[in-house]
């Protein structure tokens, strides 16, 4: 079940970050430990992942706080 395209299938899924009513931190652990049980190592494949299950509003908040750059330009780690 690691990065394999021909595999698709994860345990679980990477659930949708609504700034409104969840928790950053909690997101973020709970969102680690679905790259961990799924062996998604990859800093761009976690990235990636990480800004497609943000809301618009958290993803409007994550690239007002990224600028200059784009948040597609940061690394996983860098997007707090």
């Amino acid at each position: 079940m690691p990065d394999n395209p021909l595999n698709p299938s994860y345990y679980g899924q990477a659930r949708e970050f609504c700034a409104q009513n969840s928790d950053w931190v909690i997101y973020r652990r709970r969102l680690d430990n679905y790259f961990l049980v799924n062996s998604i190592t990859d800093d761009n494949k976690k990235r990636a992942i990480l800004l497609n299950a943000l809301d618009e509003e958290a993803y409007k908040l994550i690239y007002n706080l990224s600028l200059p750059r784009l948040p597609e330009e940061k690394t996983y780690k860098g997007i707090n």
